[in-house]
């Protein structure tokens, strides 16, 4: 069987090289094997400050969303899987028609026809760009808003997001926790949480106005069932039923962290295509879980903070500040790493 690399760039600091067979379908990396892929610095159109997210459209296209505390400025790379990188969303990109705004993106996802979909803060907006370069705004309608309903949505941000992967419905959430779910004809509609901290907290109870505490959103491929992580109410899922379980208490979240009580706060989710399970980024910890049950196992990380990913076991490569994790097809994991700025692939099949 024969093999290929290919390597492309992301700024002056990122190279991404993976190697793969004619087929495109399997990496070199198998499981509990060095990570196999690191930035190194090279030209190209911009230095990496800090890698906040990744996410992988189903054609390949790696998006890392890279972000300068400095300069308060966020930038969105394009790294297609021929050719060079290139920016779709920031100061860089093509003006968007009617955007007043500095762009400043916060969250990203990409949908099942490989469109991908951005929060921008700034402009109180959430953004669509299609495979093509297309670009527009996502019109949202369904949920009827007072006055001061409209005062609160301006300070009170959509922050995250997930995107079905069957359907391509979109789900947002808010600083406060409120999530809610966009059709793909635009309709908004509440799936859990409410704007008040007052709201109930209890397991087993209707997800719409009861307090929900948001890192981060993922949507079960199979189920269709949404997944919140919150420093607050460990991880929970809305199924189909619209009720809220508790999949892993806070208790059982590992300590060290700033959250209430010492847990960890910052939780990112992402769903494997090979296996089905539950990833969870944990940057505290500099590692990745997987959920077993009600049980978190380590698979990645757990090295030094400012170990080298490289020449070692997965599970003890040093991860830096992981901020982001997402997989692509064939199930190979990509991490956002903030310190020092990188992106990491780790080749299919995790542990």
């Amino acid at each position: 069987m024969a093999w290929r690399c290919r390597a492309v760039v992301v700024g002056m600091c990122l190279v991404l090289v993976a190697c793969s067979d004619d087929l495109g379908r399997r990496p070199v990396a198998g499981p509990r094997k060095a990570v196999e892929v690191i930035s190194s610095h090279t030209a190209g159109i911009g230095t990496l400050k800090g890698p906040m997210d990744v996410e992988v459209a189903p054609d390949g296209t790696l998006y890392v969303l890279d972000y300068d505390d400095r300069s308060e400025v966020g930038t969105v790379y394009a790294v297609p899987r021929k050719g060079r990188a290139r920016v779709v969303w920031g100061f860089d990109a093509p003006p968007f028609p009617g955007l007043d705004e500095r762009p400043d993106p916060r969250a990203m996802a990409t949908g099942p026809d490989g469109t991908l979909y951005v929060v921008d803060v700034d402009s109180t907006g959430i953004f669509a760009i299609a495979p093509d370069g297309t670009r527009r705004k996502v019109q949202l309608q369904g949920v009827p808003k007072t006055h001061a309903e409209r005062m609160r949505d301006h300070f009170n941000l959509f922050t995250e997001l997930a995107v079905d992967p069957k359907d391509g419905s979109i789900y947002l959430a808010r600083q406060s926790g409120l999530v809610r779910k966009v059709s793909p004809q635009g309709v908004m509609t509440p799936v859990a949480g409410t704007d008040s901290q007052d709201g109930p907290r209890e397991d087993g109870i209707p997800a719409v106005g009861a307090y929900v505490a948001v890192d981060s959103l993922a949507v079960d491929p199979a189920t269709g069932t949404l997944y919140i992580s919150g420093y607050e109410g460990g991880i929970r899922a809305v199924a189909a039923d619209g009720i809220i379980r508790r999949v892993v208490p806070v208790e059982a979240l590992p300590t060290g962290g700033p959250g209430p009580g010492g847990r960890t706060r910052g939780l990112r989710l992402a769903f494997s295509p090979l296996n089905g399970a539950l990833y969870i980024l944990e940057p505290e910890h500099h590692r990745v879980l997987r959920l077993d049950g009600d049980h978190l196992t380590p698979v990645l990380g757990g090295g030094q903070p400012g170990g080298s990913p490289l020449g070692g076991p997965v599970e003890r490569a040093g991860l830096g500040t992981p901020y982001g994790l997402a997989f692509d097809r064939a199930g190979n994991l990509y991490v956002a790493v903030n310190e020092p700025p990188a992106v990491l692939m780790i080749g299919a099949p995790l542990p």
